[in-house]
Parts: structure tokens; sequence; C-alpha cells
């Protein structure tokens, strides 16, 4: 399903948001909900910051085309 290219790209997210989790001291339990894109395709993305809603998703995205 996925590229051995994709899996090392996701094993790098997971050791940056690792960091990410520690320097600000939160932490993420997510089940599905993951999109790999094309390299490059993504140029923006907006995530909701309500923390009242328990919920980390993307708002917006914007794509290159």
């Amino acid at each position: 399903m996925y590229s051995k290219k994709d899996e090392e790209r996701y094993s790098q997210f997971t050791t940056e948001l690792e960091a990410l989790s520690v320097k600000h001291g939160i932490s993420l339990k997510a089940m599905g909900g993951v999109i790999v894109w094309e390299e490059g395709e993504l140029e923006g993305i907006n995530y909701s910051d309500d923390i009242t809603s328990g919920d980390l998703y993307a708002l917006q995205y914007k794509v290159k085309g």
C-alpha cells in the first residue's frame, strides 16, 4: 500500500513529532486518518486549535495544482 519512501518519510515525521511532543508537553492518541501526500504536493496546512474538542484535525489544506 505504501512505498518504502513513504514509510521512511512517515518514520521521519513521527521522530519530529516526538520531539514536538516533548517540547510542548502535548501528546496525541489517534487511530486512522493519516494522509501521506506525494512529496512536495502539500504546500500548507491549518489545524484546528480548539483544545476543548479533544480532536486534532486539519481545517484546510493547500495543495499544489
